[in-house]
């Protein structure tokens, strides 16, 4: 591939990656999760103490964590507003995008390393955009450290292979790992079984005395990174390693079970999938079965024998064991299952684009057999049946879930409840605090800049043990809103769409239907 057909490459792939991203977004310019919005308190809270929070940032008791396990991620967003000048509310529309379009460059990047097909490659770097994104999977059309991390899978794989013959590409991937394990550990402890189970099908590296100190080396910078999450006892070694897995322990779920792999990957691309395995192992089948492969000329691959071929398959394979042996145990190995499954579809798409590679070059070596003009003829038919499907997948398969009443999209805020938050923001003290549904005072403290009451799980902190008086308000009588309002003191009650009639409370604001009250003396 020269440099002119790589620039128009890249700028392809940003271009779908941006349309991918602005179709969700194009009619709601904020966060569509809460989990954005906890990391965007995070990054606001950092803004107006100057110092890295450990707390939670909404509420004024700062409940503490005792640490943050995705401390990359937040200092990167910080930096990132910082250099940019951008509102945080607008960062969640455009940093998803450089996510998924670096997703889509370093499945191009591996897939072209092993197969030198520039076509399987770039049907790769689109298959990935299949991924079923959900409010309880997530994907790649959120600002959530999960976005990263599976950037990271295809661009480590990468980085690993390369790294048997180059020392630049080791102490490449240790950075690459200590970062991807600050921002999103569970996409590490993927990675990690990943490599070890293609290293017991490829012990001939090992004959290479420079990739047994490599090795020594990882495990080392691994079992450092350890600390940040478990606390070493040194005079107990095996309850250190206790702790370690018992992090890599998780229940099974009630989302895992609310997506079962055959209709969250599809059986379309599952076929496919198979038959892109099938095509990663075919030089094999050229070593071990030339009988078989002389018989059916069709069934030869082209390529010389590349064992590294058979590393996505290995790695599909570990992570697809860890979701059955989900289903069966009800235990989540390597981290969450709506964390691993996500990385696991990923490993499937970019099969399937071997497998819809091999397919037409399967149906080409067929077509050769035929005249030249019937030939020119029915390509330039393969080629449309081949843009009609993948336009076709791109606007299906990504958007399967948006819709759906149980597992759509939601939003925290209506955008008619905009202007009422500037209000609170321009007309109200800095240390008023703000008594909101949860899910609304996320948006309340992000918008407004005000302190809330509490909105429940939050990155750092625990939540109250039960907010059911905040949830329930606007459902109760006066005299149950005046418990709640003693039981959770603030300066302000916003209503939303929630107009309350009670004697206590006064209306300040009438915004557009949305409403806010503060208590009277």
């Amino acid at each position: 591939m020269n440099k002119r057909s790589s620039l128009v490459l890249v700028l392809a792939l940003f271009l779908l990656a941006a349309v991918m991203n602005y179709s969700i977004h194009y009619n709601y310019p904020l966060p569509i999760h809460s989990d954005e919005y906890d990391h965007l308190a995070i990054i606001r809270e950092m803004e107006d103490t100057g110092k890295h929070t450990w707390y939670d940032p909404y509420i004024v008791q700062k409940r503490h964590a005792q640490r943050n396990l995705e401390i990359n991620f937040d200092i990167f967003l910080y930096v990132f507003a910082a250099l940019t000048g951008l509102n945080l509310e607008h960062l969640p529309l455009l940093l998803p995008i450089f996510f998924s379009f670096l997703l889509s460059l370093s499945s191009f990047i591996l897939v072209y390393a092993l197969t030198k097909r520039d076509l399987a490659a770039f049907f790769a770097s689109v298959f990935v955009f299949l991924l079923p994104n959900n409010i309880a999977f997530l994907g790649y059309w959120f600002l959530v450290p999960m976005s990263i991390g599976l950037a990271a899978l295809p661009l480590l794989s990468h980085a690993f292979l390369k790294s048997f013959h180059s020392w630049p590409y080791t102490l490449t991937l240790y950075l690459f790992l200590i970062a991807l394990t600050l921002t999103h550990a569970v996409y590490t402890a993927s990675l990690v079984p990943a490599f070890l189970f293609f290293l017991l099908f490829s012990l001939h590296e090992f004959k290479n005395k420079h990739n047994l100190l490599k090795l020594a080396l990882g495990c080392l910078l691994l079992l450092g990174l350890t600390a940040f999450f478990v606390e070493w006892n040194p005079a107990n070694p095996l309850e250190t390693l206790s702790l370690i897995a018992y992090l890599l322990v998780w229940p099974y779920g009630t989302h895992t079970a609310e997506y079962p792999l055959t209709s969250y990957l599809g059986p379309v691309l599952g076929a496919l999938a198979l038959a892109g395995a099938a095509y990663s192992l075919f030089p094999l089948l050229n070593r071990f079965l030339p009988a078989l492969t002389n018989r059916f000329p069709l069934l030869r691959s082209a390529r010389q024998t590349v064992h590294h071929a058979k590393y996505p398959v290995l790695f599909a394979l570990l992570l697809f064991g860890v979701r059955v042996s989900a289903d069966y145990t009800g235990t989540c190995l390597l981290g969450p299952c709506r964390r691993t499954v996500p990385g696991l579809a990923i490993l499937v798409f970019i099969l399937a684009a071997l497998g819809f590679y091999a397919f037409l070059v399967f149906l080409n070596k067929l077509l050769v057999r035929v005249s030249e003009r019937p030939y020119r003829i029915m390509r330039a038919a393969i080629f449309l049946l081949v843009l009609v499907f993948l336009l076709h997948e791109l606007l299906t398969q990504p958007f399967q879930y948006a819709n759906d009443p149980v597992k759509g999209l939601y939003y925290n805020i209506e955008l008619n409840e905009v202007p009422a938050l500037s209000w609170i923001k321009d007309f109200t003290p800095q240390d008023t605090v703000v008594f909101a549904l949860p899910w609304t005072a996320k948006a309340v403290y992000l918008l407004s800049g005000r302190k809330v009451v509490d909105t429940g799980a939050a990155r750092l902190g625990n939540s109250l043990p039960s907010l059911q008086g905040i949830v329930n308000f606007f459902l109760v009588d006066c005299a149950a809103k005046e418990k709640a309002l003693a039981k959770w003191p603030s300066d302000l009650i916003y209503a939303g769409k929630g107009f309350v009639d009670c004697p206590n409370l006064d209306q300040i604001l009438n915004s557009g239907g949305n409403y806010a009250y503060v208590e009277n003396d």
